[in-house]
Parts: C-alpha cells; sequence; structure tokens
C-alpha cells in the first residue's frame, strides 16, 4: 500500500484557500506556524459570531454555535420572564462575545488546515484539478444571511411560545 507523504500547509494554499482579507490571516497563521503565539483578538468574529463562522465557510462550527446560540436565546427567554436572572443573561451574552473574539482565529486556522488536507486528498483521489480552493474556500455572504434568517425566524417562534404560555 502505497503511503501518503504528509500534508504541507504553504501561504499559497492558504491564499487560495482564505481569498478575502489573506495580509490579515496569512500573518496570524504564520505565527502560529512559527511559534505557537497567543491567539489574537479577532472582532469581526466577536461582534458577528455565528454569522462570521457561515460567511467564512466554516458551516461544522456556525451550526454547533447557533445550536448553542439558539440554547441561550431560549433561556433568555425565560429569564425575562423572570427578570432577577437578568445577570445570567448578560454573562452568557458577554462569554459568547469573548469566546469568538479570543478563539475565532484559531478555529479559523484549524478549518483552514482541515480543508486543504481535503482538497489535497480530493486531488489525489479524483486525478484532475477543480477548482477546491474556490468551491470550498473563500467567504459566503449568503450563508451568513441564511443563518441570520434562519436565527430571526427561530427566535420569533420562541417568542411566540413563551408568550403564549405566559399570557
Amino acid at each position: 500500500m502505497k503511503e501518503k507523504p504528509p500534508i504541507q500547509t504553504f501561504p499559497f494554499d492558504w491564499e487560495q484557500l482564505v481569498q478575502k482579507n489573506t495580509e490579515y490571516y496569512l500573518k496570524i497563521f504564520r505565527a502560529y506556524e512559527e511559534n505557537g503565539t497567543k491567539e489574537p483578538w479577532n472582532w469581526a468574529s466577536a461582534i458577528f459570531g455565528v454569522y462570521w463562522f457561515a460567511y467564512r465557510k466554516m458551516y461544522r462550527q456556525a451550526k454547533f454555535f447557533f445550536a448553542v446560540v439558539l440554547t441561550i436565546t431560549a433561556l433568555q427567554l425565560v429569564i425575562i420572564a423572570n427578570a432577577k436572572f437578568f445577570p445570567i443573561s448578560v454573562i452568557l451574552d458577554i462569554g459568547l462575545f469573548l469566546y469568538f473574539g479570543f478563539r475565532g482565529n484559531h478555529l479559523y486556522y484549524l478549518h483552514v488546515n482541515r480543508t486543504l488536507g481535503q482538497i489535497h486528498d480530493w486531488e489525489e483521489r479524483d486525478n484532475y484539478l477543480i477548482d477546491w480552493y474556490t468551491k470550498a474556500g473563500g467567504t459566503s455572504i449568503l450563508s451568513a444571511f441564511g443563518f441570520y434568517l434562519a436565527m430571526a425566524a427561530l427566535t420569533v417562534i420562541m417568542l411566540l411560545v413563551v408568550f403564549a404560555v405566559l399570557f
């Protein structure tokens, strides 16, 4: 059985996959590779959270955090009914904001390298070159908007259920 050579990541591969804001991410990725540096803050990830993950085509992470945010939203709706738990709601929101801000770049770094491994496997297995970088990488504003619409719809449904139960 033929043994696969280890996959190496190159800045060219990163650039091909990231496609937007490459200078920012290449600098961070090189720092991770060279010295495992501390994670820099990512404002886009902190502010937009789930939508940033969807925009960066990190669908697995977006789905997971979508479920987390929905759970927190449901808890917050229950908390609204009982005002003494309001500080818990604020702590949950701040916690997610900080987590996304501090960990967003590292989660993206892991996603990009995992996706590069898949691209190399696809190219080796299929034996022809399709622009896998364009298909798997880049960004998708439609995905972010889709997650936004889903979140809004489910939040409205939860609100209706909570108010129907309370009143």
